[in-house]
Formats: C-alpha cells, structure tokens, sequence
C-alpha cells in the first residue's frame, strides 16, 4: 500500500509540476524565461476587454426571447428642459410576435402597406406606451404644441442609430465611422447589421431598443400622434445625400416654416425625428442642404 501511495503522490506531482510549466510557457508576460511586466499587463487588458465584451455588450434585439414581462423606463427632457418620465410593461409574446413577423415578412413590398403591418403588429406595446403618455400628459396639464414636444422629444433622444439590411459595419460614410453595435451610442455612431428585410424596425423594436434610425423613428412617431388624435403623416423623399423618412403633421401652426408637401389638398409640416437638436421643429428644414421629390407615404 505505501510503494501505490508514493505511486500516485509522485504521478500527482508530476502533472501539476508539468500544468505549471505550461502556463508559464504560455502566459505572455514571459520571455526568454523571465517575467516582462510590460508584457503582462497588456495581456492582461486584453483579457478584461475581452470578458467585457462577453458580459456587457447586449445583443441584436431579433435574439432577446424574455420569459416574463419587460419593464420599460423612458426619461427624457423636452425643448424647454422639463424632464418627463413613463413606465410601462411590454409581454414576451408581444415582443417575440413583433421580432419574428419582421423577419418572417414575405408580403410583396409596398412600403405604406409595410409600414401600417409593422404598425398593426405592434399594437399591445404601443396601446401600452400610448396609455402611460396620456397618463402623464393629464397629470401635467400638457395641451396642443405641448403634446407634440412632449410625445416627439421623447422618439428624438434615444441617439440615433444605423439600421442595414446586410453585413455593412463597421464601415465610413455620411462623414461617420459607424461601429456595429446594436444599442444606443451617446456618440450616435452604432450601427444594427442584419435587420431583414428591409432595415426598419417595428414599433415594438424600437420600445424595446430605444433604437433606430430614420424611418424607424418616424413609424413610432406617427403611429403615437395617430393614437393621440393627432393629423399625423409619415412622409418619404430626397434630403441630404439620399432617401429619408420623417414625421409630418397638417392641421398645426409650424414652429419654424421652411419646407411644406401637398397632398391632397392638405399642407404638412415635416419633422426631423432622428436625433434631439435645438433646429429639430416642427416645420423646420433648413438643415437640409436639398429638399425633393416628397409625398406622403402614410397619413
């Protein structure tokens, strides 16, 4: 019993002695067989980059799949700084319905009918977020351009974020280096690779991302107004170096007018949704350095 015993003590030793070496060899701090500070600590921040990536980085929506009901907190100031917050709940079924119908959709493209199923898909999440405005907008006495501030500034702050139809970032252009990463980026530079098919985000997305881009913004926005009682407009054509989509609205005094589109017999005012600036009004376009071919794609 005891030579066995020295057998497996021995043996023990043995693999540990040799487990360590191995270590060693690979470990980065060393070389040549000494230990190089320098080294170690580089790899060491390689390392925690690395388990931040893994930990912190949330995921492309279409993989969220919650098992219970998601609490949705949205703080924001308006144009005046007042802040305003809401809380409300969205099911898994919803969210689960309104990611799989984007990517399951197959209907032949027309971009109104798209933008109204996208719309119909996402009704309990927007009947929910709808009734925790009203709540909070009767509560603070809010009335006619106060609604509009209220319910726009609220899209307008999540930052604004790329949405591609295929493997496009990290890429450069429109003067941005766009990083893909599908969350809100202060610096609005991310990026949401692979949104199929047709890179726009359903209402409930966006609820559930605090997330998108142009059209996206301006779907969730005109489908809130619309709810609210408002003459609202979702309305597409040639700004800047392309396409863009925007909010519009008729029947209200614009703040600053610069830009008007007709549609039958009606004159809307459009609204730059994307991102919160100052110049961001209802009316206003003078950011835009071209202005063409636009038409009401939803009213």
């Amino acid at each position: 019993m005891s030579n066995r015993s020295d057998i497996l003590r021995l043996s023990s030793l043995l693999f540990w002695a040799t487990l360590t070496v191995l270590i060693l060899f690979m470990l980065p701090g060393l070389k040549n067989g000494l230990y190089n500070k320098e080294k170690a600590n580089l790899w060491a921040e390689a390392m925690m980059d690395t388990l931040k990536q893994d930990t912190l980085t949330p995921p492309p929506l279409p993989f969220i799949r919650p098992s219970k009901n998601i609490e949705i907190q949205w703080s924001w100031r308006d144009y005046h700084e007042n802040r305003h917050e809401i809380r409300f709940t969205v099911s898994p079924k919803d969210s689960a319905r309104a990611v799989d119908y984007r990517n399951d959709y197959n209907s032949l493209f027309n971009i109104r009918q798209l933008y109204m199923d996208f719309i119909k898909v996402s009704k309990g999440p927007l009947d929910s977020l709808c009734k925790a405005m009203k709540m909070d907008i009767q509560s603070k006495n809010l009335t006619g351009q106060e609604v509009l501030d209220y319910v726009v500034s609220c899209i307008q702050t999540p930052p604004y974020t790329k949405i591609t139809n295929r493997n496009e970032c990290p890429c450069f252009d429109m003067n941005n280096y766009w990083t893909d990463e599908c969350a809100p980026k202060d610096d609005r530079t991310g990026c949401c690779n692979n949104v199929t098919p047709f890179a726009v985000y359903t209402p409930t997305e966006f609820i559930l991302q605090k997330t998108g881009d142009c059209d996206t913004k301006a779907l969730i926005a005109y489908a809130v107004l619309k709810k609210l009682g408002y003459h609202a407009a979702l309305i597409v054509g040639e700004a800047g170096t392309g396409k863009h989509a925007m909010l519009a609205l008729t029947g209200v005094r614009p703040v600053i007018q610069s830009q008007v589109v007709r549609n039958n017999g009606r004159i809307y005012y459009p609204w730059e949704v994307t991102n919160k600036y100052a110049e961001y009004k209802l009316g206003n376009m003078s950011m835009w350095p071209n202005w063409n071919n636009w038409e009401v794609i939803c009213d």
